[in-house]
């Protein structure tokens, strides 16, 4: 499960997996699978970066130090501004739109929030966008563009670039570091405004590839990723060092981050092998023991000159194979 890192909500959703009667393997710090999604964990790297997760009711903000597999949280923040506070200003303008039309008209709150997200969500990639409202038997239909949209919720979009803003200067008079790069997660980041806001604000990079399913792709890399050790600024918490791959194969391999030589990987079928020895090693000649060994110094019982049959034949040695001479 990915288990946000601020806020203290990890634990109540730990206990909520346990409480549905679900056995948890593994736990992921959601920023970390953000991170994973976008290739930013990997050997050789040093990046400072930030991650906006942007969702339905929060925006969750964290900057990360990434050294090769080693992931540092320097810090996180949670507010109360996600994709709802949008919904909201949306519903409440398309309720002013009917009341133009249609004085004293009575409107569901309900059906109203559904279509402001129908909509908000529209104009992700659509210039503009409209919906039918039944209001009092009637249906009316209500428009949105995209520009109305920006206007509608400019607060919000500057709110949320003040929340990122402050989270990465924070870090970066505590580190002396700047940011390279930010990150975004969530529904509600897939907004234009967001990404071209938060580039203009912070003056980096911003990337946005399928916000909406970051922390679920993560997860999923994160199964078979191999050796991954996060650590907490001033905790000194060290997560678990290895995840399990999905359906329990074995991780992905990947380049060492230190160049020296293993050693070869054991042959799991062959005993033999876990002792040192390695399919390159040459074998030794084998010897094969006398099948019917006589005690040294006493006379053979049969007439000398007379040909006598062995009482229990023993089939002639042959040749040991490398396996056995090996074992």
């Amino acid at each position: 499960i990915g288990v946000p890192v601020s806020g203290g909500r990890g634990g109540a959703l730990r206990g909520a997996a346990a409480s549905a009667g679900l056995t948890v393997l593994d736990s992921v710090a959601e920023p970390v699978a953000v991170a994973l999604h976008y290739g930013a964990v990997d050997d050789g790297v040093d990046y400072l970066i930030a991650i906006c997760d942007l969702g339905g009711a929060t925006a969750d903000v964290s900057v990360l130090r990434i050294r090769g597999r080693n992931v540092e949280i320097l810090g996180s923040v949670t507010a109360p501004v996600g994709g709802a506070s949008w919904d909201q200003l949306i519903a409440a303008d398309l309720l002013a739109q009917l009341r133009q039309s249609r004085h004293g008209v009575i409107a569901d709150a309900g059906q109203l929030r559904r279509v402001a997200e129908e909509l908000r969500i529209e104009l992700n990639t659509a210039p503009s966008a409209s919906r039918w409202l039944q209001c009092g038997g009637i249906d009316q239909q209500v428009t949105l563009d995209r520009e109305r949209l920006d206007q509608l919720t400019a607060h919000l979009t500057e709110t949320t670039t003040a929340i990122v803003r402050e989270a990465v200067v924070s870090v970066s008079e505590r580190t002396g570091d700047h940011l390279d790069t930010l990150l975004l997660a969530g529904g509600a980041s897939q907004m234009p405004a967001i990404a071209r806001a938060l580039g203009d604000g912070l003056g980096v990079e911003v990337r946005r590839t399928d916000p909406q399913l970051a922390v679920l792709s993560g997860l999923t890399l994160a199964a078979g990723f191999g050796p991954l050790w996060v650590t907490r600024a001033g905790s000194g918490g060290v997560a678990p060092t290895s995840r399990r791959s999905a359906a329990g194969r074995s991780p992905t391999a990947r380049t060492d981050p230190d160049p020296r030589p293993a050693p070869p990987e054991p042959d799991r079928g062959d005993p033999a092998s876990a002792a040192g020895s390695t399919a390159n090693e040459p074998q030794r000649p084998a010897h094969s023991e006398d099948p019917s060994p006589r005690p040294a110094g006493k006379e053979d019982p049969s007439p000398r000159g007379a040909p006598t049959e062995d009482p229990a034949p023993q089939p002639p040695p042959r040749a040991a194979s490398a396996r056995s001479a090996r074992q």
